[in-house]
């Protein structure tokens, strides 16, 4: 039965593992501002793409299926003299994860983790897609699309970006328009607001996707997806990601410059009409595409213009790094009165404007709460108008139905959280007691990429012993099942009856 056991073990374990790379695998190597080199690759029978550091990319060829993930790790060490097990483990599911490998592993330990704790995962969005979207694309970026991108046209839709704002601020100095008023009525108000919302988003993503196929790469799809409840448009732009870093900043940028265009069209078109329906609408159209464009150039949340951020100075995850860095380390340096040097510099100006930006949108999205939407929703309702008041209702019912899916994300985040928090105390009471020898497994260049936490269950599997002069601890031949440090002391090494000098 135990033979039962440690085959069942074996087959289990991920060290035990012989991972296949994906037999189409396509590659781009780029150089980072600061002059490092890294390597982009993409499954062409898939949406798979994963960027790898050129040491792990080296180390491709040997996954053919015959090389176990052990084996691997003692190529890595031969060819870079470390032992690299969490790097080479984390490459492989990477690999796995993102859809690279021919057969991809199965985490048997996840998935029962997984059943054990009952975790359902929740849907957030809901997709309707055309993959014939790139054909269509490239006729329109072949038609008339390609002029968009020349010097001149870019030059000039960042000039009606800034004088369409201009032109809105005109026109509500004037009086003649009214910025939350259509027609009248507060009901054609919220749909018309509603349609130009999403004829803004997809004007935005158009502008996407004629940027992935000016830099002569594939859009896989793009269609309608209900996000979080409300429907928005989207472009799949994932293959820009083997292009060269500019392309993918010109990505990112094209989508709210495209929509910077329209909106100060419409602006200037307002303003050159006379009041009127017609002048009204390209008023409200002209804000709305205004808004939401320029609002995608924040670079303080996950929108495009943090990912020019990030591709301009190519620090991928900055924010999640710079709200890691600002929820733990910084306050320990700040208390220790360390100073910031390097990076760290940069991780806690981003995290610390995130976060003041995150409460002061709170209190914007209060205010406009309290002053826009409640009244609003309260004329409706005692308007005795029964429109009016189904208006009234379906705004409290999206808003009802974006706070609940919000607070359920935040809850399980706290949750996490939460578990997180309580596993790092443990840890550093762990830490305490072994501190000695973690000290010395730290002093051995074998273990220079071990993660803590890894290390810390080495530390924990040690045990101290204590040799007496002339007592013989290994002898050469025997086979090894420990390794010892020395933690104090001296011993000698004797090879082929040698004595070793260092």
């Amino acid at each position: 039965m135990s033979t039962v056991w440690a085959a069942l073990a074996r087959s289990l374990s991920p060290v035990e593992d012989r991972p296949r790379v994906a037999a189409d695998i396509e590659s781009a190597r780029y150089t980072t501002r600061s002059g490092v080199e890294y390597v982009v690759i993409h499954n062409l029978a898939g949406r798979a793409y994963a960027r790898l550091d050129p040491r792990e990319f080296d180390l491709l060829p040997l996954m053919d299926g015959r090389h176990s993930v052990k084996e691997l790790v003692i190529a890595y060490y031969q060819r870079h003299g470390v032992l690299a097990l969490s790097r080479v483990a984390g490459l492989v599911n990477l690999l796995a994860t993102h859809g690279l490998l021919g057969q991809p592993r199965v985490d048997a330990y996840a998935r029962l983790g997984e059943r054990l704790r009952g975790r359902v995962a929740m849907k957030e969005s809901v997709e309707l897609t055309s993959d014939r979207v790139d054909a269509l694309l490239g006729r329109a970026y072949q038609s008339w699309g390609r002029f968009l991108f020349h010097r001149l046209w870019l030059w000039f839709g960042i000039g009606l970006g800034v004088l369409g704002p201009l032109f809105v601020l005109g026109e509500l100095a004037r009086g003649r328009y009214a910025l939350w008023d259509v027609g009248g009525s507060a009901l054609m108000t919220i749909a018309v607001l509603v349609a130009l919302a999403l004829l803004a988003l997809a004007v935005h993503e158009l502008g996407h996707g004629l940027a992935v196929k000016h830099a002569g790469r594939y859009v896989h799809q793009a269609g309608l997806r209900l996000y979080f409840g409300l429907p928005a448009a989207y472009v799949d732009t994932s293959d820009i990601w083997m292009a060269a870093p500019r392309e993918r900043l010109l990505t990112a940028f094209a989508g709210p410059w495209t929509g910077l265009v329209l909106g100060g069209i419409c602006a200037i078109a307002a303003t050159v009409l006379p009041t009127g329906p017609a002048g009204a609408l390209l008023f409200t159209a002209g804000c709305v595409f205004l808004a939401d464009n320029l609002f995608n150039f924040n670079p303080l949340l996950e929108l495009d213009g943090y990912y020019m951020l990030i591709d301009y100075l190519d620090r991928p995850m900055l924010r999640s790094r710079a709200l890691a860095f600002v929820r733990g380390p910084l306050w320990s340096r700040l208390i220790a009165r360390q100073q910031l040097v390097g990076e760290e510099r940069l991780l806690a100006a981003f995290g610390l404007a995130a976060v003041a930006y995150a409460l002061l949108a709170t209190a914007l999205a209060i205010r406009a709460w309290q002053s826009v939407l409640v009244p609003l929703v309260l004329s409706n309702w005692q308007s005795g108008d029964i429109v009016r008041q189904v208006g009234a209702a379906v705004i409290l019912l999206i808003l009802a139905a974006v706070w609940v899916t919000v607070l359920t994300v935040l809850g399980r985040r706290l949750v996490r959280a939460a578990g997180g928090w309580l596993g790092w105390l443990g840890g550093r009471a762990a830490e305490r007691r072994h501190r000695e020898t973690l000290a010395a497994l730290r002093a051995v260049p074998v273990w220079a990429e071990l993660p803590a936490g890894r290390l810390l269950e080495v530390a924990r599997a040690m045990r101290a012993q204590n040799a007496v002069r002339g007592e013989e601890i290994i002898r050469q031949g025997e086979a090894g099942d420990r390794f010892y440090l020395i933690g104090r002391g001296a011993v000698e090494v004797v090879v082929d009856g040698q004595p070793q000098t260092r």
